[in-house]
Order: C-alpha cells, then sequence, then structure tokens
C-alpha cells in the first residue's frame, strides 16, 4: 500500500513538473513573440461597442423547411422577414440560426434592415456562417448561429431579413431556420 501511495505521489509530482515546464515553454514562446512584434492569429479583433439598452420587445419566426441556394450572390433566405414596431431610437438585436449542409462550399448570412446597417456586414469573413471549402471531403452538416446589431434605428415600422450566399455555386441548404428579432 505504502509502495503505490509513494508511486502515485511521484506520477503526479512528474505530472505538475511536466505541466509547469510546458508552461514556461509557451510563455517564453509567446514573449518572443510579442518581443518581435510578430501577429499571432489567435489575437482578438477590434470591438465595436454599442449600447443596448431596453430591449424589452422580441419577435421570433422559426422554418422547418429545407432550403437550398446555389446562388453566389445575396438573395433573401425565404420565410425569413420579421415586422416589427419600435416605440424608441435604438438598437436592433437579430440572432439568426440554422442546421446548414455543404460540401466544399462556404454560406455567407447577412440581416438587412432597409433604414439602418446591421453589423457585422459586408465583407467575407464577417458574413461567414458555416461550411467548408475542401471538395474532397464528404458533406458536412453544421449547426451555425450568428447575432446582428442594428445600432441607431429609428422609431416606427421596420422589417428585418436574412440573406445569404454561396462562394461558389455548389448547392448547399439549410435544414430549417429560427430568426430571433429584439427591439424597444
Amino acid at each position: 500500500m505504502q509502495a503505490t501511495t509513494t508511486f502515485r505521489r511521484v506520477g503526479l509530482l512528474a505530472c505538475v513538473l511536466a505541466g509547469i515546464s510546458a508552461f514556461s515553454f509557451f510563455t517564453a514562446a509567446t514573449i518572443a513573440n510579442a518581443e518581435s512584434n510578430a501577429v499571432l492569429p489567435e489575437q482578438t479583433p477590434a470591438v465595436t461597442s454599442v449600447t443596448c439598452a431596453g430591449l424589452k420587445k422580441i419577435e421570433v419566426v422559426n422554418s422547418t423547411d429545407t432550403l437550398t441556394t446555389n446562388l453566389i450572390i445575396y438573395t433573401d433566405v425565404p420565410g425569413s422577414r420579421v415586422d416589427f414596431v419600435t416605440a424608441k431610437q435604438g438598437c436592433v438585436l437579430v440572432t439568426f440560426s440554422a442546421p446548414a449542409v455543404g460540401q466544399g462550399v462556404f454560406i455567407f448570412v447577412q440581416v438587412v434592415l432597409p433604414s439602418a446597417t446591421c453589423l457585422p456586414s459586408t465583407g467575407l469573413a464577417p458574413s461567414l456562417f458555416a461550411g467548408q471549402g475542401d471538395t474532397d471531403q464528404q458533406q458536412v452538416s453544421f449547426s451555425a448561429s450568428k447575432t446582428f446589431i442594428c445600432p441607431d434605428v429609428a422609431p416606427g415600422k421596420h422589417f428585418v431579413k436574412a440573406q445569404w450566399e454561396l462562394n461558389d455555386s455548389i448547392a448547399a441548404q439549410l435544414y430549417g431556420f429560427t430568426m430571433t428579432v429584439a427591439h424597444r
């Protein structure tokens, strides 16, 4: 019994020392990269700050339809339009989520509110929703979700809708979706 306990303690000590050594090596490598002004890929992107106080109303649209596209220009996601009325000036928060399927294709999603720009918008990386670019791989299924913020929306009647496009004309599908709109 004594030998087993000692072995466990020695084994635990060896694991702790190995962990400390690995941490020290990682820290030294990180400091070396920082000192050489190297840009690390895991650095966080710039933060856009918007205050969204008082989002008291929520509208939800849910679809169980299978949707297919092979278009490389933004088109409306069928059934994704949500009409709403805002009582006060403020932001609108929109979340779009869907199981997506594609092979060798990337799916991009944007939210359109005609009276305001919803962020993130424009460019490929901010609008990337799901996908994989290797056509030699099997078809891949994703559960994806993306949140958009539309700042400074004026009071009144509005609508918001999701749009999607692909990077290649290979077909991709959404197996239903849920879009949630929170507003004042």
